[in-house]
Formats: C-alpha cells, sequence, structure tokens
C-alpha cells in the first residue's frame, strides 16, 4: 500500500505539470498526439486509483471502529457484535 501511494505521489507531481502546460492552452505537436492521449489516460488512472485508495483506507478505518465499539453502543446502532464483527472482517475493497 505504501509502495502505491509513493507511486501515485510521483506520477501526481509528472502529471500536474502537464495539466499545467494545458491549462496554458500549449497544444501538443503533430506526433505527440499520442503522448497526449496516453497522459490524459494516466491521469485518469491516477485519479481513480487515488479515489479508491482513499474509499478503502475510510472503509478500514470505519471497520476498525466497529470492531471496537462497545455492546452499548452496538444496541444503539441496531446491530449484534456477530453482525458487527463478520463487517469488520470484510476487506477494504469489499463494500
Amino acid at each position: 500500500m505504501v509502495l502505491l501511494n509513493s507511486y501515485f505521489l510521483a506520477l501526481r507531481a509528472n502529471l500536474g505539470l502537464w495539466q499545467a502546460s494545458v491549462a496554458e492552452g500549449i497544444q501538443p505537436a503533430p506526433g505527440g498526439v499520442a503522448l497526449h492521449d496516453g497522459l490524459q489516460a494516466l491521469a485518469r488512472i491516477y485519479r481513480e486509483g487515488s479515489e479508491a485508495l482513499s474509499l478503502w483506507r475510510a472503509r478500514a478505518r470505519q471497520r476498525r471502529y466497529l470492531r471496537e465499539l462497545s455492546p452499548h453502543l452496538l444496541r444503539d446502532i441496531g446491530i449484534s457484535r456477530g453482525e458487527a464483527l463478520r463487517e469488520a472482517r470484510k476487506p477494504c475493497w469489499r463494500g
């Protein structure tokens, strides 16, 4: 997870330079259209990947909190200890 995160941070820095040049109206060279399209695809992959990682971190945190809830609080939200543990055991990538 840490390796992926550092990869995305490095990619974001490079994509930021590319996005700044696009915002300034710099057009790709005639032979650079494929490169331009490739960079757009990388930007989309980065954006979707970072959104997925954020979602997974949030799910992992929520499931950890759910596992640590007291019986009183579990009753308040209307679930049993077994249901809470079953949800907490799910991997972060499963909704």
